[in-house]
C-alpha cells in the first residue's frame, strides 16, 4: 500500500476540495504512521499577502491499524492561503509539504 501523510485532493485528508467561500470551515487531517512516535502536530497556515505562518494544533484521533489521524478545523477569510504541516517526534521536527499536484511528503 502506498502511503502519503496528506493528499489535498482526497476527502480523507481534506474534507472539501477546491476553493472555499469566505467564513467556510475546512477540516484537514494528517495521517502518520505509529512508528513516527509523534509528540505533537500542527497546521501552519498563512494568507498569500502575509509573511509568517500561524499554527493550529492538530488533535490526535483514534488509531487506524498502524496509523493515527491528526485533525483540525479552520475558518478562513477572503484571500489565497498557503499551508503545510509540522510535527515533533522522538526523532526530531518534521514538515509535511506538498510535492507535485497534491501529495504531501515528509522533510526535515
Amino acid at each position: 500500500m502506498q502511503y502519503y501523510p496528506f493528499d489535498s485532493r482526497n476527502i480523507l485528508y481534506r474534507e472539501k476540495i477546491g476553493a472555499l467561500a469566505e467564513g467556510e470551515t475546512l477540516r484537514l487531517s494528517l495521517i502518520l504512521h505509529n512508528d513516527a512516535c509523534v509528540y505533537s502536530a500542527y497546521l501552519q497556515i498563512r494568507r498569500d499577502d502575509e509573511q509568517d505562518f500561524s499554527e493550529v494544533y492538530l488533535t490526535s484521533g483514534e488509531p487506524l491499524e498502524n496509523y493515527r489521524y491528526y485533525n483540525c478545523e479552520v475558518t478562513l477569510g477572503t484571500g489565497l492561503y498557503w499551508y503545510r504541516f509540522r510535527y515533533t517526534s522522538l526523532y526530531g521536527e518534521f514538515f509535511v509539504t506538498r510535492q507535485g499536484e497534491s501529495l504531501g511528503v515528509v522533510s526535515s
